[in-house]
């Protein structure tokens, strides 16, 4: 995947730090440049899951590459294990979005007291459900100097989810059956799943839609995605879990109102997991909040893991080949250096 394997021309120290009122420790990487003086930094936030500081998906490991990237650009960046996960401590089976959020702050707290750290100069980088956190973390404080969303869902996550399982469900031609139908279905069982609690009639209705939907969905999208193994009691039972309940019922468009720090929104085309109608969203967004500095790129032919790619379901993602798109590093790192020395 084309991680570097010579001396790297920058340093890394393993750096812990504390969420007082969870009482955790998190712990992750903070990479720096062998630069003079105080450096902007950038803290990375990983997508759903429970997932490490390099956001790891196999072999494939995209914060790594960004990390490579940045630091050969003059820049500090930080990722860290989710609570939980790796060597943070703390309970993801219980986390909630609130706690990730209260995480990120405590990040970047943890660093400005750093002397390497420019503390003008902190930005985030959230990637998939990262996006929402680190745009939350952004509205919490006005230490955030810019924002990018890499991935990040934006449309409501009822509508989002309900979107995305349409897509899976129609991966297989020959198990295509009405697009606006399963997108109808699809909008029924996210409403019910949504709720805090169901009676016994909704769960019901709830099992009999996941066994006639599941069978549809590619088994390798299945694989890759961890519903393998799911029946249809144990679907309906996933979406319960503390942080993707919270996820359901997100509405980003009140956390991105609210903010007006620089933000750069990165799509691809081909995204199956989080698809382009969030990037249009997140345009539209901005446009009608006067945030007076904000891009939304489409990367073209790009998937969900920003790797080109041939259809963007999940099911092609063991076998690509690809590194991160180039183009999206660039744009990452020009945008970043734009505004930080402006």
């Amino acid at each position: 995947m084309n991680y570097p394997k010579q001396s790297l021309p920058f340093r890394e120290v393993e750096v812990s730090f504390s969420n007082e009122e969870s009482g955790i420790t998190l712990s992750g990487t903070l990479s720096l440049p062998q630069k003079y003086g105080k450096l902007p930094v950038v803290i990375l936030f990983p997508g759903s899951g429970a997932v490490d500081r390099n956001s790891s998906f196999g072999m494939y490991k995209p914060f790594k590459i960004i990390v490579d990237y940045l630091a050969r650009k003059g820049m500090a960046v930080f990722r860290f294990d989710k609570r939980g996960v790796g060597e943070s401590t703390g309970d993801f089976a219980t986390a909630t979005e609130e706690d990730f959020v209260q995480d990120g702050c405590a990040a970047i707290e943890s660093l400005q007291s750093r002397n390497e750290i420019n503390p003008q100069h902190i930005g985030l980088i959230g990637y998939s459900e990262g996006g929402l956190i680190a745009s939350t973390v952004a509205s919490r404080t006005e230490d955030v100097s810019f924002l990018v969303i890499m991935a990040g869902p934006i449309l409501p996550g009822k509508e989002n989810s309900s979107l995305v399982f349409t897509l899976l469900v129609n991966e297989d031609k020959a198990k295509i059956q009405n697009f606006d139908e399963d997108k109808k279905t699809f909008d029924r069982f996210f409403d019910l799943v949504s709720k805090h609690t169901l009676s016994q009639a909704e769960k019901e209705e709830c099992i009999e839609i996941a066994k006639k939907v599941l069978p549809r969905i590619n088994d390798k999208t299945k694989a890759v995605l961890g519903f393998s193994q799911l029946t249809p009691e144990t679907f309906v039972g996933i979406f319960s879990i503390p942080w993707l309940h919270e996820l359901l019922n997100s509405f980003p468009e009140s956390i991105l109102k609210k903010l007006r720090c620089p933000i750069l929104g990165i799509y691809g085309s081909k995204d199956a997991q989080v698809p382009i109608q969030n990037g249009e969203a997140l345009n539209k967004i901005l446009e009608q909040s006067g945030n007076v500095d904000y891009t939304v790129k489409e990367i073209v032919n790009a998937n969900h893991l920003f790797q080109y790619c041939k259809t963007g379901y999940p099911s092609e993602y063991p076998t690509n080949p690809q590194t991160m798109v180039p183009e999206v590093l660039a744009l990452i790192d020009e945008w970043i250096s734009d505004r930080i020395n402006k």
